[in-house]
This record gives structure tokens, sequence and C-alpha cells, in this order.
């Protein structure tokens, strides 16, 4: 592979080195890539909120609640990697007051500077950090905020967190999509909470939203889906990709697969066809907020 990648860089052949040697004329290639950024945030916002501000639980309290899943069984005990059916255990009326509050805090993507605000702190802070950091380049690292699709294996082995996200579910794809479901005011309250930084800070800043057919059929819909992608474009995003289907669609595609070979989505950073990705990803992108006309 890496003779492959060589032979398709400018200067490598030219040089007679490998990409590993540094043999292409560009080399800065190391980057940070983050996961679970809005799962993060989300969980920050809400512990500010419950725990700081209105002072309704201690983090003893935030922690025991979190160990004991809130009271529901985990992602692997029901199959279902997204917050799409919870089945509860016996210890769940002792949690169902925190985990509403955790539920219902400032989640981002609502356009609250609530939590876009620990967002923007959270990306002003870590960028410097990276900048410190060498690669074994000796070249300084900068950030690639794209999950590709380790949102849901690093979302596998992740307790329960305190925005109300249960134990093993997959964390919200990309780095700048909201978490399923969370996002209540419309995809313009999304893109107003996505450019609360300066995303020219890093080298990825990606968002997927999910639209149903009917919202860009036809010339007026193509329309529309043109001034999506300017308005976000115009607020200072970098980066936007769209899966064009709907949640039946899939998941009628995930109970008979076969039907269903050529059918391709847009994962977090690559596209896939559908019956090649594992439940925990398939999951996730049903359950992401789905707009229409």
């Amino acid at each position: 592979m890496p003779v492959v990648a060589s032979m398709l860089k400018p200067d490598c052949f030219k040089k007679g080195q490998h990409i590993g040697n540094e043999g292409a004329r560009y080399n800065g290639g190391i980057n940070f890539e983050s996961c679970g950024t809005v799962n993060f945030i989300n969980s920050m916002a809400s512990l500010k909120k419950n725990v700081y501000d209105d002072k309704k639980y201690t983090l003893e309290e935030m922690t025991d609640a979190i160990l004991h899943n809130f009271g529901f069984k985990t992602a692997f005990e029901t199959g279902v990697y997204s917050p799409d059916r919870r089945e509860a255990t016996d210890e769940a009326p002792k949690y169902e007051k925190i985990f509403f509050d955790c539920v219902n805090a400032p989640k981002y993507g609502n356009a609250d500077p609530y939590a876009d605000s620990i967002l923007k702190d959270y990306e002003d802070r870590m960028l410097p950090e990276m900048l410190r950091l060498r690669s074994y380049y000796g070249k300084q690292y900068y950030m690639c905020q794209i999950s590709v699709s380790t949102h849901g294996p690093q979302g596998a082995i992740t307790l329960a967190t305190p925005d109300g996200r249960l134990a093993g579910t997959t964390y919200a794809d990309g780095s700048m999509s909201p978490a399923p479901t969370t996002d209540k005011n419309g995809i313009y309250a999304v893109f107003e909470s996505a450019t609360c930084y300066d995303h020219a800070m890093c080298q990825n800043s990606q968002m997927n939203v999910k639209i149903h057919p009917t919202a860009v059929k036809g010339l007026n819909g193509t329309k529309k889906l043109l001034e999506i992608i300017r308005a976000y474009m115009r607020k200072g995003g970098f980066h936007v990709q769209f899966n064009i289907t709907s949640s039946k669609v899939l998941r009628e595609a995930q109970k008979k697969p076969d039907d269903y070979r050529d059918l391709m989505v847009r994962v977090a950073g690559f596209t896939q066809y559908w019956c090649e990705i594992g439940k925990p990803i398939q999951d996730e992108v049903i359950y992401r907020t789905e707009y229409d006309a």
C-alpha cells in the first residue's frame, strides 16, 4: 500500500523515496482527528447546568447515574446503538429525574449560546495545544475534526455520558453535526451553532445533514439545496455533506439488505454501501435528524 500511495504522490518517484521517508512534495499530513466532540460539548453543558449553575446534583450523584447507565440497559444488551429505543431496568425509577434533566439540558445545534460558547472555548483552546506538538516528521500537528466511522467503536467502549447518551451508544457523527434529534430549531440554527468559531483554524470541521428526498425534488428543490449550502458557507462553514434519503428507506434496507445492495450513504467523511456498514453506524445514520419540505 505505501508503494502504491507513493507512486500517486508528487515527487516520490523523482526522489526515489516513499511517503514514509518524506518523499512526497507535501508532508504535513499528520493530524489530530477528534471524535465525539458534540457529545463532549453537550456533556459539559449538562454538567454546567445541572451541577454548577442550578446545583440540582453533585458530581458524585452524576457519576453514580452514569455508572448505572441512568437505569437503562446498555446498547450491547438491547442491540440498539441510537436513542431510538431504550429498555429500563429495575433501577430506572432511581435515576429518572437526573436522566430527564441531562436529556433536557442545553444542546449544541440550537443557536443557544449556553452550549455553543462551550464549543467555541474548546476550539480556541485545542488549536494552540495542537501547534505545540510535533509529528514524527518534526512538523506541527493540526486539527482534523472528522470521525469517519470511529464514532461507532469509540461510542461502543464509552460509558453513559452527562448529555443523556447511554453506554455503548454511537457518538454523534463528524464534529459539527448535532447529536441525533437534539437539534430542535431547524437547520439554520444548526449553522448558527456550527459557526460560533473560526473554521479556518482547523483542517476539517465536518457536518452531515440528512434531507428527505421530497425537500429537494425537482428544479425548486435543487435551488433549495444550493441555498442551504450557500447559507452555511456565507456563515463561515467549510464542510457540509448530505444524505438525500429517508429514515423509512434506511430502516427497510436494514431489515432487507439484499433488496438494497446498490444503496450508498455518506457516513462521516466517506461514502459506503449501506449493506457493508455495521449496525452501530447504521443506527446512528437512521436516527440523524431528518429535514423535509
